[in-house]
């Protein structure tokens, strides 16, 4: 009763014609929240005021979300994969680099190897 005496009152002067009302008792809604009453909880009007609260900023947060999705996420994405790119490169040099030093490494032990064999093997013959 009186919400609607409140929405026909003051409708004109709201954009659409459509105001919210909401009949709210804080005192109510302590007193049962600690209680666990949810039915007392519901008719202290909190819970119906706070749906409405999330409702008039969800529009707005989905269209910012949106507009991360369109706008800022392709660009993180393209930098993650300009940098996991220098990063395999990077990795793939320093394997390369070891790879090549292993090779460098082996020959050199080879040819020093071969050295000995050649400069001893005589005075080791029985």
């Amino acid at each position: 009763m009186v919400k609607e005496c409140l929405r026909t009152a003051y409708a004109a002067k709201v954009p659409g014609n459509s105001l919210e009302v909401f009949c709210i008792s804080n005192t109510t809604y302590e007193k049962y929240t600690r209680k666990g009453d949810i039915d007392m909880i519901a008719a202290s009007g909190i819970p119906s005021l706070r749906s409405f609260c999330y409702s008039v900023t969800a529009q707005k947060q989905l269209l910012e979300a949106q507009h991360f999705l369109k706008s800022r996420l392709g660009v993180l994405l393209n930098s993650m994969e300009i940098w996991v790119d220098g990063f395999q490169e990077n990795q793939s040099n320093v394997a390369q680099s070891s790879s090549e030093e292993t090779t460098d490494a082996l020959y050199e032990l080879e040819v020093n190897v071969g050295l000995l064999a050649v400069n001893y093997a005589p005075s080791l013959s029985i």
